[in-house]
């Protein structure tokens, strides 16, 4: 919880926050939604659309971290980065993977690479191109289904 929890009317509006969206958000963003409704209450509050509360969300989380490449962020956002746990890099490594991530952009796929899809029965391959963020977290479960 927050470290600037007083008393209980610090989380008054959390359980109906918590009942419209648990079917709507993962656990991920109710966690995080949790562990900051002091900060976040007010603003909640005005929220309309589940869309408007990612984009508050992400933009929060990105703003924490001071991101550079929102595209960046929101893929990190997907894999777990940050969340308080279940993340595939630690937050202070964050910086380090979007650094390689933005450098990558100033290289060049090598030549051999340009041979477009490659299909094999049920199965379909192709290089991915640099400026695909998913790359950098292509170990999560999300992306490799064999």
């Amino acid at each position: 919880m927050s470290d600037n929890y007083k008393n209980k009317n610090d989380y008054s509006g959390l359980n109906s926050f918590i009942l419209k969206n648990y079917n709507n958000l993962d656990n991920r963003n109710i966690t995080y939604v949790i562990n900051n409704w002091v900060d976040f209450k007010d603003k909640i509050k005005e929220i309309k659309t589940l869309k408007e509360l990612n984009e508050f969300l992400l933009l929060v989380k990105k703003n924490k971290y001071n991101t550079k490449d929102f595209d960046f962020a929101e893929e990190a956002d997907k894999s777990g980065v940050f969340s308080d746990r279940d993340s595939l890099i630690d937050e202070e490594d964050y910086h380090e993977y979007e650094n390689i991530y933005l450098k990558s952009q100033n290289i060049p796929l090598p030549e051999c690479t340009n041979i477009g899809e490659i299909k094999l029965y049920d199965y379909v391959g192709h290089f991915t191109p640099r400026y695909d963020v998913r790359t950098i977290f292509i170990s999560s479960s999300k992306y490799l289904t064999c």
